[in-house]
């Protein structure tokens, strides 16, 4: 730990350097100032969006957002004349000016700035700010999703569907330009329910309390490292108005077997807000798995196929409530409880069959098994931020508590038959597993902002704990031959447990010269890990030390253009069920077998970005390169003695991908809107320390989605997704389309509203698999539930004004509680 703190102390000498040396510059002599009021209130309205436009050909020469007093200082204006464009969401945009900045006149107070509220959301002249549905921030990429229609009825996983840049399967694995090591905040913080699945936790969100999706594929040295391909936050809405309010929704599926319910409840003063949510999920789907192998022998051959239909059905609600407590001004504190109880239910039928090498049938073998799981996740939170007279001088503290405890009870019945078709019941037995699974995590940080206003620089630091301890006790029994008791089975029953302590330091620093900004960081990180076996005894320790460098640089060019160059160091863990050294027999010719060996990966990324803004049209293009080292791979081998197929994770010793991605949203009339996303990018691995495995191959993906505002409270919207056929190490995957279609209607004056979606009507989401190795050759079918309809009806209520605006916080809702959705 000395070694960190001294690095640590480098850092922050580092970046004062960069402090002394900025302050000897020399700065542009203009200077603008002024406060930005609501018209009606008289109240100060806080991030309001100042533009400064040239007045010789309309570019953006810089610009500020309002403090929470209303006021700006506009600073290092070259001389010239320009017009100032006043912007804030929910009011009529303003301009003035022209203004002249002279040697004789380098200063401007202009008198208060009166915006009057309008209904309209933005205004078609907006330059900076929110533009349509997608903005480019220093390190993110923003999706304004709060208005879609294709997730209605939904949860926040289906919003992540319709995303441009993201590849979401039916299981709810999310890719992030071909990978899948993706790590998910929620407000701009990790969830500690790790005892559930992501895809769980993201479906007790509703869509519709989903104000907007940031992808960051170049995270500051700020967030926490893990992830391969960088992070999603998902930002949830906040109610920041005075008053009283209730929203509500209800959705029902296909077939009336898919069920979504939810109630949020907020009130808010000047010195309290206290909020309420509840939210009810039920859904049926099944799955249609075919799988073809041919086990290859040092003297004999054979087939295998194996047919699989299994129906999952799920039942959660999720609860939570919560208050922010005003103390001044400058101080906040908030708490959060959760709870969420789950019910799972999963029924598989495989079906075995077993030919000889002259494809005539041995053996019949079938499987029944039916999977009962039952959870409860709990988690608090506990916030402090406070505010200095300094604006965006900050201090915030942040402790989160979870708990989880999962118990699940499996029945398979197998079944034996010859190849007349005749039960052998002597070979017909029974099984039973189950245990229980315990997940507590822990994590605190603290986090400052200083700014150095004279010039414009920032500098951040903080430090962050994580606590983990995970525990799977699982205990299995078959039926004795001769009594048709169940009885133990020693040889399957485990106990196994992991713990991972992770303490971390960090220091960014940012400077902006005019157009050109940059930023630097540096995150120190000590992981502690400890992997048992309580069964058997054995042990397993690994121990490292990390540092995660990153830097952004972004420079603004003429006529309303961004260029922006960013680097980041990750790694990526594996989780505690891939080190299980264990062996799962829930399917006995296809296990899974963890390793405790694993290493994390470590990666190596950099991007140059390029933004184009003009009035109906918005263009970024992104050029990146990323290298990897002990990469995770899941790999399928074949054992050559029995036959069985196994499901290992193994360290490959490096990867290397480089990319181009196109995103775009265009509007050319004010009722039809346009996003899309085309992504190449080729992949090359090397896994020759582990055998023959070497791949380069060339991906890509496509996103388009279209959205028409019609007349009388009409809304459609379709989105079309492409992925192109995958070659992997081993094998391939083929091509996968997939396509939502929605509309929607306004109801009691913009209270209500009532919403048709489709989701895959032409039923394309499905996809093939093909694996080939020294001693097999599979080939795989895979078909799920995918064309569902959900038909939603929301209606919102309440009274809320605008008397708390300057209370209004930012930073993509990082801030503790959470207004009308606290979630």
């Amino acid at each position: 730990m000395d070694k960190l703190k001294l690095l640590l102390l480098l850092c922050i000498i580092f970046c004062i350097n960069f402090d002394t040396k900025a302050q000897n510059s020399t700065a542009s002599p203009g200077i603008l100032s002024a406060k930005v009021l609501d018209a009606t209130q008289q109240q100060p309205i806080e991030f309001a969006t100042i533009s400064l436009l040239r007045v010789a050909d309309s570019s953006l020469v810089t610009g500020i957002v309002t403090d929470e007093s209303g006021s700006f200082i506009l600073k290092d204006i070259p001389l010239g004349e320009y017009r100032v464009l006043v912007n804030f969401i929910g009011y009529q945009a303003q301009e003035l000016g022209p203004l002249a900045f002279t040697k004789e006149k380098p200063f401007h107070q202009l008198a208060d700035i009166l915006l009057k509220a309008s209904e309209s959301v933005m205004n078609e002249t907006e330059v900076i700010g929110e533009k349509g549905t997608m903005q480019l921030g220093l390190d993110r990429k923003i999706f304004n999703v709060d208005k879609s229609l294709l997730a209605q009825g939904g949860t926040a996983t289906d919003v992540l569907r319709n995303v441009p840049t993201l590849d979401v399967d039916q299981d709810g694995q999310i890719k992030l330009r071909g990978n899948a090591g993706v790590t998910v905040l929620i407000n701009g913080r990790p969830s500690a329910l790790t005892g559930a699945s992501r895809k769980a936790i993201l479906d007790q969100i509703p869509a519709n309390m989903v104000k907007s999706v940031e992808i960051i594929t170049n995270p500051s040295a700020k967030y926490d490292p893990d992830g391969l391909s960088g992070i999603i936050n998902i930002v949830l809405k906040k109610n920041k108005l005075e008053g009283f309010s209730v929203n509500s929704s209800y959705s029902i599926g296909t077939l009336a077997d898919k069920h979504n319910g939810t109630l949020g409840i907020n009130y808010r003063n000047q010195k309290v807000n206290l909020f309420a949510n509840y939210n009810f999920n039920s859904n049926r789907v099944w799955r249609d798995n075919n799988n073809w192998r041919k086990n290859i022998g040092t003297d004999t051959s054979y087939y295998f196929e194996q047919a699989n239909f299994s129906r999952h059905y799920s039942r959660s609600h999720f609860a939570k409530v919560g208050l922010d407590y005003f103390i001044n001004d400058k101080n906040t504190l908030s708490f959060s409880a959760s709870l969420t109880p789950l019910l799972q239910n999963h029924h598989d039928t495989i079906d075995y069959r077993f030919m000889d090498e002259a494809e005539v049938l041995s053996r019949h073998y079938r499987r029944d098994g039916n999977d009962i799981t039952n959870g409860l996740s709990m988690e608090y939170n506990l916030n402090y931020t406070k505010q200095f007279l300094k604006p965006k001088q900050q201090l915030s503290f942040d402790a989160t508590f979870s708990d989880y405890l999962g118990k699940n009870s499996n029945d398979y019945e197998n079944l034996d038959y010859d190849n007349e078709g005749n039960l052998l019941t002597a070979n017909s037995f029974k099984q039973w597993n189950g245990g229980a699974e315990k997940n507590r995590v822990f994590s605190a940080q603290v986090d400052y902002t200083h700014p150095f206003d004279k010039w414009g620089g920032q500098l951040e630091m903080g430090a962050k704990t994580i606590q983990r301890d995970m525990s799977n006790d699982f205990q299995a029994q078959f039926s004795d031959a001769n009594t048709g008791e169940m009885v133990n089975d020693a040889t399957l029953s485990n106990h196994f447990r992991y713990t991972e302590q992770v303490y971390a330091a960090y220091s960014t620093f940012g400077h902006k010269i005019k157009k050109f900004s940059y930023q630097l960081g540096l995150r120190l990180e000590q992981a502690l890990t400890h992997s048992m076996l309580l069964t058997t005894g054995e042990e397993y320790r690994y121990n490292y030390f990390s540092f995660f460098p990153s830097a952004h640089i972004n420079y603004e060019l003429p006529k309303q253009q961004q260029l922006q160059l960013a680097y980041s160091r990750r790694i990526n863990r594996p989780d505690y069920q891939m080190l299980n050294p264990f062996i799962s027999y829930s399917d006995p010719y296809n296990v899974h077998q963890g390793n405790p060996y694993l290493k994390p990966e470590y990666i190596n990324s950099i991007e140059l970005n390029y933004a184009k803004y003009w009035k109906k049209l918005t263009l970024t293009g992104s050029l990146y390169y990323r290298q990897s080292t002990n990469v995770f791979r899941r790999m399928f081998l074949v054992d050559e003695e029995t036959g069985v197929g196994r499901v290992r994770y193994l360290n490959f010793d490096k990867n290397q991908s480089y990319g181009v991605e196109l995103v775009s949203g265009y509007r050319p009339f004010k009722w039809w809107n346009l996003n899309g996303s085309l992504n190449i990018y080729t992949m090359q691995e090397d896994g020759s320390n582990i055998g023959n495995y070497s791949n380069k191959a060339i991906w890509g993906h496509a996103n388009m989605s279209s959205n028409f505002t019609l007349p009388k409270g009409f809304g459609i919207q379709t989105n079309v997704f492409y992925r192109s056929p995958l070659k992997l190490v081993i094998g391939n995957i083929s091509e996968m389309w997939a396509m939502t279609f929605a509309v929607s209607k306004s109801l009691f004056k913009g209270k209500g509203s009532i919403s048709l979606r489709i989701q895959d009507p032409f039923r394309l989401q499905r996809f093939d698999i093909d694996l080939k190795d020294f001693n097999y050759i599979n080939e795989g079918r895979h078909r799920w539930e995918s064309r569902v309809a959900y038909l939603t009806f929301s209606y919102n209520f309440g009274k809320m004004d605008m008397k708390t605006r300057s209370r209004m916080r930012g930073n993509s809702g990082q801030q503790g509680g959470g207004g009308g959705v606290g979630l």
